[in-house]
């Protein structure tokens, strides 16, 4: 079965990001939004099924989304021309 719970008014975003020894980078993100009581009582019982979430943001307002993309250091020769 597919569930979906739209927020449609998200008031703020908050993020932490902390290093675990044994999981290597975690964040936690916190939003403040307004819900229904009944989108509330459909999300905690996904977690009590412990059903695996996913989440999708987004916006209709964007004026442009930064394309990151993790790049491969150069490497250079003695001479320094790349290699």
């Amino acid at each position: 079965m597919h569930s979906i719970i739209t927020i449609s008014q998200v008031l703020n975003i908050t993020t932490k990001v902390r290093l675990a020894r044994d999981q290597g980078l975690s964040t936690t993100l916190s939003i403040e939004a307004k819900l229904q009581p009944a989108d509330i009582a459909r999300l905690l019982n996904m977690q009590k099924q412990e059903a695996p979430i996913t989440v999708s943001i987004g916006s209709d307002q964007l004026m442009f989304d930064l394309d990151i993309t993790p790049s491969k250091p150069q490497i250079y020769s003695a001479e320094g021309e790349p290699k």
